[in-house]
């Protein structure tokens, strides 16, 4: 098993865990809250030598990168919902 392999389990598990705390509460209120956790994310990604407008940079770098990934994870998602559909 390759480290992409426990990689792949250990976010399946957490997503797994993490959906039914979201599910069946108005979209708005699992936006917020996903939005939220994000931001705390984001900010945990900061230049170590406390140089602001450069954690801010990086964090923007951070938050565009995550961005791109959801974007394929849409096609993803999608295509796995239309074949459970089927």
């Amino acid at each position: 098993m390759t480290k992409f392999d426990d990689y792949a389990r250990e976010v399946t598990e957490l997503v797994r865990a993490i959906g039914p705390l979201l599910a069946g509460k108005p979209p708005a209120v699992q936006s917020a809250a996903l939005a939220d956790l994000l931001a705390i994310w984001v900010v945990g990604h900061r230049d170590r030598r406390g140089n602001r407008k450069t954690a801010l940079e990086f964090q923007e770098i951070v938050l565009n990168g995550h961005i791109e990934l959801v974007r394929k994870l849409i096609a993803v998602n999608s295509l796995k919902a239309y074949r459970e559909r089927s």
